[in-house]
């Protein structure tokens, strides 16, 4: 088996190796890309498929809470 010598940097992604995984192949660095914009996006298109189809909310169940949303932006 050959070896990388240097850093190792690796986009991870929900079909990847795990972090632990990752450590023992000697990652140096994780990256998630644009993954977390597009499973917002995602999450966003299914609210608006539901409260446009049934007119139900049932999708924004689990979402973080409107006081601690307010307080990431505290300064």
């Amino acid at each position: 088996m050959s070896r990388i010598h240097g850093p190792l940097n690796i986009l991870a992604g929900p079909e990847g190796p795990t972090i632990p995984e990752l450590a023992r192949l000697g990652v140096a660095r994780i990256s998630l890309g644009s993954w977390p914009a597009r499973a917002w996006l995602s999450l966003l298109m299914r609210i608006t498929a539901e409260v446009v189809s049934s007119g139900t909310f049932d999708a924004l169940e689990g979402a973080l809470p409107y006081h601690d949303a307010q307080r990431l932006f505290a300064i």
